[in-house]
């Protein structure tokens, strides 16, 4: 999830924090309850911030693509991604346990150690699975031919974006890991990355302007139509949209990215300082630990919502969550910097070794 130094483009680490902040925005009206008031204006902001949760995932997804498509595998890239899971899992439990802030049993225990397999966090689960496919996808990227490719693209948006935008309650190829959904991603930045896509620039500005439109004035009249008739259930459809595999969703997170993408590098070494700890940000508020306790204890969300300055509040709350998590983020950086340069784990430098030469050996096609 960290890249080096010389390959930091500025432009996309302050994506990736924008990205972690709307993130953060979702998870305080999704999980503080914002979502289960009658028709308010404060209902019409909570949707807004709403959208950023998917949004932020796609777009995490599309840049770790862009990113993986050239380069050769490396099974410290998921020994680096356990490491960081782990040490939120194992710190958030033994403050659990000195505090007594909930139960915990094997399960829990289970889930400190085996963070990937156990779905600590859907979206580490869902990424490192794609960092293991990533030499297959991109063998099969390479020997494409334009169209098909377009082909194969055109499958992929039937199978995972067309049930769950057009059919309510359709979700035939849907799975909570969204494996299948950052495949589709994986392969549409794979698309953009051979030059298949012209006008890439214009193309990302139609994306944005229809994704989010189609998102936000949806939602808009959902609500007032639910108001008009004074049905709540209406309401909750509000959100149909708004997952990770609806199209415009896709289309929203897309767009930005390649927009971004299209922009002429540059570095910033504050910019780039920080978002090295963004990853850690979406570990730390939503360790299961923390989450619950972060939005109904630390800030109770729901007492909020009848308050005119509810946007403001939940925002200036986002800051400070965003500023606490990225501060023991760059903290655990600095440790984990100072012990991987003291100690290494010889069994695990050959484990790497043997299979990286096995994903990376060219006698086996898989980088030709």
């Amino acid at each position: 999830m960290e890249s080096k130094q010389f390959n930091r483009n500025s432009n996309i680490e302050l994506l990736r924090m924008i990205c972690m902040f709307v993130i953060i925005l979702h998870h305080s009206v999704l999980y503080g309850g914002a979502l289960e008031q009658p028709a308010s204006i404060n209902l019409i902001i909570a949707n807004l911030f709403y959208i950023g949760g998917k949004f932020g995932a796609n777009c995490f997804m599309a840049i770790s693509a862009y990113f993986l498509i050239d380069s050769k595998f490396k099974v410290q890239k998921v020994i680096s991604v356990w490491k960081h899971t782990f040490f939120y899992g194992l710190t958030f439990f033994l403050l659990n346990t000195i505090l007594h802030f909930k139960a915990v049993g094997v399960g829990d225990i289970l889930e400190v150690v085996f963070p990937i397999s156990y779905k600590a966090y859907w979206y580490v689960t869902a990424y490192v699975a794609i960092i293991l496919l990533s030499p297959f996808i991109n063998n099969l990227i390479n020997r494409l031919i334009e169209k098909q490719y377009k082909y194969l693209i055109f499958v992929l948006l039937i199978l995972v974006t067309l049930p769950v935008t057009f059919l309510p309650k359709a979700k035939p190829y849907y799975d909570e890991s969204h494996v299948l959904l950052f495949v589709l991603i994986y392969f549409i930045i794979g698309f953009y990355k051979k030059g298949y896509i012209k006008n890439s620039k214009g193309l990302s500005i139609g994306f944005i302007i229809i994704g989010f439109s189609w998102l936000i004035f949806s939602s808009l009249a959902i609500i007032l139509l639910g108001a008009f008739l004074e049905n709540s259930t209406i309401i909750h459809y509000s959100t149909f949209w708004m997952n990770g595999e609806s199209l415009p969703m896709i289309m929203a997170a897309i767009g930005v990215t390649i927009f971004v993408l299209e922009h002429p590098s540059r570095s910033n070494k504050y910019i780039n300082s920080c978002a090295k700890g963004s990853f850690d940000i979406y570990l730390f508020h939503m360790n299961h630990f923390v989450y619950e306790w972060l939005w109904s204890v630390a800030f109770p969300i729901k007492m909020l919502l009848s308050k005119k300055l509810f946007p403001i509040y939940d925002i200036l709350i986002g800051v400070l969550v965003f500023s606490l998590a990225l501060f023991i983020g760059i903290l655990r950086c600095n440790i984990f910097k100072i012990i991987e340069s003291n100690v290494r784990v010889q069994f695990i430098d050959n484990l790497e070794i043997k299979i990286n030469n096995i994903f990376n050996n060219k006698g086996d096609g898989y980088n030709e």
